[in-house]
């Protein structure tokens, strides 16, 4: 449906709000174009585990999104100071050790796969930004907006919210976004036309003070051949029960604190036990927040606790 067919707040915030599941995932399963600036590339691996990403590729969406390298004090000297092989050589080893580091964590590997079959089949482009100011400050690239479009309407949004799991989910960090809407009223449309232009001019790297660059292309063939041979959508819906499976597991039933692996393998292995155990983890690893979530599991369950 169109994007003006939905209601929006002009505010959401997770103290009162889900973020997630009141504005982002609806939006985005009504949209077919995604323009994003967002925090640091390792980030953008874990949002594209709603299932709202399904709906948006049916409808023909493509996403593009500007967020900014990990470089070191000594990489960004170098790029600042005009050095463009040595720039390259920095910016590409920095991508590939960060990619290397998500590979390595398991929990990221089927994100990171999904990801990859996106980008080799152009659905998702990315691209780089980093500060270009005296070489005596250290500028990230730290803006964060997005901006929605159904072909027609457009709606953007501007806040703390990066494009991670931590920032959308209500488990994860409390964040808050404003909301403008291209059809509602003359001072709105212009606040979204100001961030259509800003991201228009940064994907076309012609903003003072900042480069935007395209990944480079080993790098992109690096990303490209972690594809896995099963579909993507159906790593999308592994990734989603395995999140939903630990939301179950939390103390309480918004899944505002969710249990860490080592607390979810003791947890399953109660159960596999017929509810029988000793908990044996070390000082402040959770023994008390991991028997809440047994508790509260039993309760739900109609059983009886002690």
């Amino acid at each position: 449906m169109p994007l003006d067919i939905l209601k929006y707040k002009q505010t959401y915030n997770k103290i009162d709000d889900d973020i997630a599941h009141d504005f982002y995932l609806p939006t985005m399963a009504n949209s077919v174009c995604y323009d994003r600036m967002s925090g640091y590339f390792g980030s953008t691996v874990f949002i594209i585990a709603w299932d709202a990403l399904k709906t948006f590729v049916a409808n023909g969406g493509r996403m593009r999104l500007i967020c900014s390298p990990v470089l070191s004090d000594d990489d960004i000297n170098a790029i600042l100071k005009g050095e463009k092989a040595q720039s390259d050589k920095l910016l590409k080893e920095a991508l590939r050790q960060e990619l290397e580091n998500i590979w390595k964590d398991e929990k990221l590997r089927k994100p990171f796969q999904v990801l990859a079959a996106l980008i080799s089949q152009n659905i998702i482009e990315i691209k780089i930004a980093y500060g270009n100011a005296h070489p005596s400050f250290k500028q990230l690239f730290h803006d964060k907006v997005g901006i929605f479009s159904d072909g027609v309407n457009n709606i953007a949004f501007r806040g703390s919210v990066n494009e991670t799991y931590k920032g959308l989910s209500n488990s994860g960090n409390l964040e808050s976004i404003s909301v403008f809407t291209s059809w509602n009223n003359e001072s709105d449309a212009e606040r979204v036309l100001h961030d259509v232009n800003l991201f228009k001019r940064l994907w076309n790297n012609k903003a003072p003070g900042v480069v935007v660059t395209s990944l480079p292309p080993d790098i992109k063939n690096y990303i490209t051949k972690n594809c896995h041979e099963t579909s993507w959508q159906e790593l999308v819906d592994e990734i989603s029960i395995e999140v939903q499976t630990v939301v179950n597991w939390s103390a309480d039933i918004t899944g505002s604190r969710l249990p860490r692996n080592h607390q979810r393998t003791a947890l399953e292995n109660w159960v596999s036990n017929n509810h029988c155990g000793i908990l044996e983890h070390a000082t402040g690893s959770g023994k008390t927040f991991t028997s809440l979530c047994a508790i509260r599991r039993g309760i739900q369950d109609g059983k009886s606790i002690l």
